[in-house]
């Protein structure tokens, strides 16, 4: 069902997880809209994080979460980290992660890439 969407005082209708131009006489612009989940505290959205999961009101990616579980932290520690995110956040975002593995592990190996590319690039 398509939803308001505002930007810069001018409004469209816009179907969840698309995106959409406004147009106006002498400007238009380009909008997107978050992209639920089937997961609760989990969503999609182009302007945060480049649209990675992330846990919804916060800019904390998914992958996060996981990569600490999988360093070895507890969930208690991974609390104390983010303070923030309440115990159902972070395991509705580790649900996300086993219900998407392949998605966060591909998410994981771009941002090491990415990463590595940057370390390069300074060192040269």
């Amino acid at each position: 069902m398509p939803a308001p969407i505002s930007c810069s005082g001018l409004t469209a209708m816009v179907e969840a997880g698309t995106v959409g131009i406004i147009h106006h006489p002498w400007k238009s612009r380009v909008v997107a809209q978050a992209v639920k989940t089937d997961h609760r505290y989990v969503h999609k959205d182009p302007s945060i994080c480049g649209g990675d999961p992330v846990i919804v009101g916060t800019r904390v990616p998914v992958r996060l979460i996981y990569q600490s579980l999988r360093a070895g932290d507890t969930i208690e520690a991974i609390q104390q980290a983010y303070p923030h995110l309440t115990l159902a956040q972070i395991h509705d975002a580790l649900s996300y992660v086993y219900d998407h593995l392949t998605e966060i592990e591909d998410e994981i190996r771009r941002e090491d890439e990415a990463y590595r590319q940057g370390k390069a690039a300074q060192s040269k």
